[in-house]
């Protein structure tokens, strides 16, 4: 008995991962990729899903991550364009 009180929370947090599965996208829109918004706005050279941020620069793109409990919203062009 003390075995199962022992893995019983890695059963329950096991559970729940599976059970809670990506949010849809919020009203119905499709929410473009953050690596896709690089190649539809190359004039861009920041922009971020509220979650996600994306500089341009001379070689390469960066991005930040995201937090754990981020809920993305539509890509914006914040610099550039």
């Amino acid at each position: 008995m003390s075995e199962l009180k022992q893995i019983l929370p890695y059963i329950a947090l096991m559970a729940a991962f599976t059970f809670f599965g990506p949010a849809p996208p919020q009203n119905g829109r499709e929410l473009v990729k953050v690596d896709a918004f690089s190649t539809t706005h190359p004039k861009c050279m920041e922009w971020s899903d509220a979650c996600t941020t994306c500089l341009r620069g001379p070689d390469k793109i960066s991005c930040s991550l995201p937090g754990i409990a981020c809920q993305p919203a539509q890509m914006v062009c914040n610099r550039g364009e």
